[in-house]
């Protein structure tokens, strides 16, 4: 049954109903595109605008001109002075030098170093409007490690639970923990009171005279939303490199003070906090905000091990974004960061990591992103209506003929953002006139995303209903379907009652079917040893091994062609 749900969206079975699924898709896509004030009627899908010379019925769609200016000449902050400069040092290739005085004042410091730098495989530069960013200074290889770095900060994130601020781990309650005999907050033993990591907090609180009392346990608790920050602001007190190195980098925070979360959370919570519940006034309100703004601006998450942190790093917080970068991290237990290569990055060429989810389509890629991170990308990914081929933002077009005759996405009947950049831009489909407004767009969007909310995870027979009913309307590689698709391949095989031994014949073709499918987007968006990639080899090896299997079991196959097929799901 599980297989026939599937089945019928590849294939005309129930074309002799009175009213076929194409009809009832098509009457679902109407509603979809509808205004929700109900005006403006003419701009739904079926009713198509009159004729206009001005709109041809031949539209490609053109990936958006990069509005970054690239330089063809290296350029870096000046080691001595700061200014930018286009010369570096031949020796190590990674220090910048404005002028021969700068270098000559230098070289007594640089001398013990210089062959060390000449073994990075990377150097940061600067472009007056990327701002610093690292690049390769030489071919680099897929796979490969090339950087391990220790934060210079890290800690609890602003919403938080109690943790213990040795190690980090959640105190669930009063009984589960022990007061720092210098400053009262709660650590979960004598070692983790002691720990350096501990050290900023429990100065800055020691030395105002605060006793801290915790009492709400178990849920967010606001006071820990000056943990971190306080621990960036105590470099001062540390090395000076390390306080300079934090303090070049950007805080945004002229455009982050006009917005609620800075007014209700960090003037209001943080700094009130600071400065009266603390009692610390060593920090002016701008300096706190600044903190906050260079901390939400340039960390990490590290989710790891029930952990929930941030963490700044000299180097690696350095990495421009892009929306299908070549690195992917891990942390380690001591929360350095591991950066490695996802595929060959050619010398001269710009190493990037993300900071959004490969996942998301890219107007709510680039809506997190300026919220977060205060930027819009201009990424390749994010300038192409296609997503690289991906189509992964498209939906289909409901009015070209190739549509009702199920014609698939090799010709390309989509609707496709004119100016991906543009959030306002409207959409066009490739082969006929239809035009679509953005709003209405992201209305149907926002309508599916709460009908996919409404199904569990763990509701096999309601993913796949869903994708029944959508996936003829938005198309097989429309993120809403993307989605519901990776949750089924997670789901069958990993999670009760849906365990590997138990899964059928049908259930597993569906699992090796959605694991190709998924590669395919993959390859495009996530190309290379990337995590998501290397999730769906997994996934997609153990629905082919126990397929074989099942097949020999069932006398459909012979030991022979099944061992032949375990073996190349293995490979």
């Amino acid at each position: 049954q599980s297989g026939a749900i599937i089945e019928d969206v590849d294939n005309d079975s129930d074309e002799k109903q009175e009213k076929t699924d194409l009809d009832e898709v098509n009457d679902i896509l109407d509603e979809w595109f509808a205004n929700e004030g109900g005006e403006d009627k003419e701009e739904t899908p079926e009713e198509a605008p009159a004729e206009d010379e001005s709109v041809s019925s031949s539209y490609e769609p053109q990936i958006a001109p990069d509005p970054i200016p690239k330089s063809d000449v290296p350029c870096g902050d000046c080691v001595v002075c700061g200014q930018l400069a286009k010369s570096f040092c031949t020796g190590c290739k990674f220090v910048f030098y404005c002028k021969r005085d700068c270098q000559k004042k230098d070289w007594g410091r640089h001398k013990d170093e210089c062959k060390e730098m000449a073994k990075l495989p990377y150097r940061i530069e600067r472009n007056p409007v990327f701002g610093r960013f690292v690049v390769a200074k030489k071919d680099l290889p897929e796979g490969e490690l090339i950087l391990q770095e220790s934060p210079m900060v890290v800690g609890p994130r602003q919403l938080t639970k109690p943790v213990c601020l040795g190690c980090h781990k959640e105190i669930k309650s009063a009984g589960d923990c022990i007061k720092c005999i210098r400053c009262n907050w709660p650590v979960c033993s004598r070692k983790c009171q002691d720990s350096p990591m501990h050290d900023a907090e429990c100065r800055a609180t020691r030395a105002a005279g605060s006793r801290i009392k915790v009492e709400a346990f178990g849920q967010t608790n606001m006071m820990y939303a000056c943990i971190t920050v306080l621990r960036a602001l105590g470099l001062l007190d540390g090395p000076k490199k390390i306080w300079d190195d934090y303090t070049k980098f950007d805080s945004h925070l002229e455009e982050r003070i006009k917005t609620p979360m800075y007014t209700k959370v960090n003037k209001e919570k943080v700094v009130f906090f600071i400065h009266h519940y603390l009692g610390i006034k060593r920090y002016s309100d701008l300096e706190i905000l600044e903190a906050c703004g260079k901390l939400d601006t340039n960390c990490y998450e590290i989710r790891q091990d029930g952990l929930n942190l941030r963490a700044m790093y000299r180097t690696a917080c350095l990495l421009s974004h892009d929306c299908t970068p070549n690195t992917r991290h891990t942390f380690s237990p001591d929360y350095s960061i591991n950066l490695y290569t996802t595929r060959p990055i050619k010398k001269g060429e710009v190493i990037s990591a993300t900071y959004t989810t490969s996942l998301w389509p890219t107007q709510q890629r680039q809506e997190h992103l300026l919220m977060s991170k205060c930027f819009r990308c201009v990424c390749l990914r994010c300038r192409d209506p296609t997503e690289l081929g991906s189509y992964l933002s498209s939906v289909r077009c409901s009015r070209c003929k190739g549509f009702r005759d199920n014609v698939q996405m090799d010709d390309q009947q989509y609707l496709t953002q004119v100016n991906p950049l543009d959030p306002e831009s409207s959409w066009r489909c490739s082969k006929c006139t239809n035009i679509q407004k953005s709003l209405q767009i992201k209305s149907g969007n926002e309508a599916i995303k709460q009908e996919v909310a409404r199904i569990s995870k763990s509701d096999f027979e309601g993913l796949l209903t869903f994708l029944h009913k959508n996936e003829p309307v938005l198309g097989t590689n429309n993120h809403h379907i993307v989605e519901v698709k990776y949750t089924i391949v997670s789901l069958l095989g990993n999670r009760d009652p849906y365990d590997l031994v138990d899964l059928s014949m049908e259930q597993l073709q569906i699992k090796e079917r959605f694991c190709r499918e998924l590669m395919v987007v993959a390859d495009k968006i996530e190309p290379g040893s990337t995590r998501w990639r290397g999730q769906l080899m997994l996934e997609l090896q153990m629905a082919i091994v126990a397929l074989a299997a099942g097949k020999a079991e069932g006398g459909l196959i012979s030991k022979a062609a099944a061992k032949e097929a375990a073996e190349e799901g293995m490979q």
